[in-house]
């Protein structure tokens, strides 16, 4: 893998990225009404995300749908954001 090959992450504070999510998330269908997410900084330098959620309020929009579109769409977040450390 070359230099041009490794993308730049930008950095997102908690808040910015709590935002962001449930942004993305109230755009899958039978989310619309998701309320809150809570983003957790990752340390393991197994894994190439430095945060995840580790929680959510689905609201009054369907749970496991809610769940399942935070699975589909964390993995692309998470490979352009990274969380600034507080």
């Amino acid at each position: 893998m070359g230099i041009r090959d490794v993308m730049t992450k930008v950095i997102k504070d908690r808040a910015e990225l709590e935002a962001m999510v449930l942004a993305e998330l109230r755009q899958m269908p039978h989310c619309e009404d998701a309320c809150s997410v809570t983003v957790i900084g990752l340390d393991d330098e197994r894994v190439e995300a430095t945060w995840d959620v580790s929680n959510f309020n689905a609201g009054e929009s369907v749970e496991d749908s809610c769940e399942a579109a935070l699975r589909a769409l964390l993995p692309g977040l998470q490979r352009q954001f990274d969380l600034a450390i507080d």
